[in-house]
């Protein structure tokens, strides 16, 4: 909790900062507004009586963060979106290692 407060006054600073025009201050209200989300997600899933040990799977291996799992299971973000992105992530991976062949073949 002492986390979540500390992301929400860190938050309005820089949303006071963005609205008086700061340098920078945009692009940290941004970084902080998506960890006070991730933040929520956490707790709230956490504090749901209805999971058991078990249903957060820590630390898998199918791209699957904490953070992902956290949000899917308390409903704030759907399984398929985390899918989604995770292909265009792949692609995006094998465009490059491709761009790289192609660079050294030529």
């Amino acid at each position: 909790m002492e986390e979540r407060d500390d992301l929400k006054r860190r938050l309005d600073k820089a949303m006071d900062a963005q609205s008086r025009d700061v340098f920078g201050a945009s692009e940290s209200a941004k970084k902080l507004g998506e960890k006070l989300f991730k933040c929520e997600a956490l707790i709230q899933t956490l504090e749901n009586p209805e999971f058991k040990n078990g249903d957060i799977v820590w630390n898998a291996d199918n791209g699957w963060t904490l953070t992902k799992n956290a949000a899917a299971l308390s409903g704030l973000i759907e399984v398929k979106v985390i899918e989604e992105n995770q292909a265009q992530e792949a692609l995006r991976s094998l465009d490059n290692v491709l761009a790289l062949l192609n660079e050294i073949e030529a």
